[in-house]
């Protein structure tokens, strides 16, 4: 059973803040728990004898059973939450890698829209995905359901210096495409190829890429509206559709 410390400790795991002083996050399900064992390690899994018996259970994390009785919503951040949680490690924050087509999100706080790009990263075959200043915490509750499970393949990258690190990659080279209302016809211009290295910069709804970032772009990309309508069309698309209507181009052209 779980100790008044202990449930202080989980619902505590919902703060970054609090993430950042345990050095830890927290997974839920078994679906979640079970992708994300094999590539972080795992300090406390805490479940029904059922959800338990539905994992691999780490010999050095410490476990514990719940009886079906036990209320799960009290450490849950879900609506409908099923009784599995892990407790895994922060990993080390790594330095920006540009392996082929990078994801870079300039302030998309959203959490959905965080774990959706994610999600379509890993779908891509995407493995770096940087997040600049502003951008959501990839380890909040919200942005790790919403990954499901991509966390367990794609590698994210927080940016101490979003213009600085985006200025010295190109000094190197390596071109900086970034999604505009305005621009070139992301159906006409020409894209590299998949595997060679690119980095893309998507912007939040409300404010698009910051203008700091934007003057370290090389080439605008806009997705066209189809302009059927009588009526016009909506002012722009949700950056998480717009991120996947790019990858699949950029992957349809390779």
């Amino acid at each position: 059973m779980l100790s008044v410390n202990q449930i202080k400790f989980l619902r505590s795991l919902r703060e970054r803040k609090y993430r950042l002083r345990e050095q830890a996050f927290a997974v839920e399900g078994p679906k979640l728990v079970g992708e994300m064992l094999p590539f972080y390690r795992c300090r406390m899994l805490v479940g029904t004898a059922a959800m338990l018996r539905a994992v691999s259970t780490p010999h050095d994390a410490e476990v514990v059973e719940l009886p079906e009785s036990f209320d799960f919503k009290r450490i849950s951040t879900q609506t409908s939450p099923q009784p599995l949680m892990a407790v895994f490690d922060l990993p080390a924050e790594p330095e920006p890698v540009v392996e082929g087509l990078t994801l870079l999100l300039d302030g998309v706080q959203d959490p959905g829209n965080v774990g959706t790009i994610l999600r379509t990263a890993d779908w891509f075959g995407i493995r770096h995905v940087w997040l600049g200043t502003g951008s959501a915490d990839v380890f909040s509750p919200k942005v790790v359901q919403a990954s499901m499970g991509a966390l367990a393949r794609v590698q994210p990258t927080p940016l101490k210096n979003t213009v600085d690190t985006l200025a010295y990659f190109r000094r190197q080279g390596i071109p900086v495409y970034g999604a505009f209302l305005e621009g070139q016809s992301l159906y006409e211009a020409p894209l590299p190829n998949f595997t060679e290295p690119a980095i893309l910069v998507l912007g939040s709804e409300g404010h698009g890429i910051s203008p700091e970032v934007a003057a370290e772009i090389t080439d605008r990309l806009t997705i066209p509206a189809s302009g059927l309508s009588v009526k016009g069309h909506t002012e722009s698309l949700n950056v998480a559709i717009a991120t996947a209507i790019l990858c699949s181009e950029w992957r349809r052209r390779s």
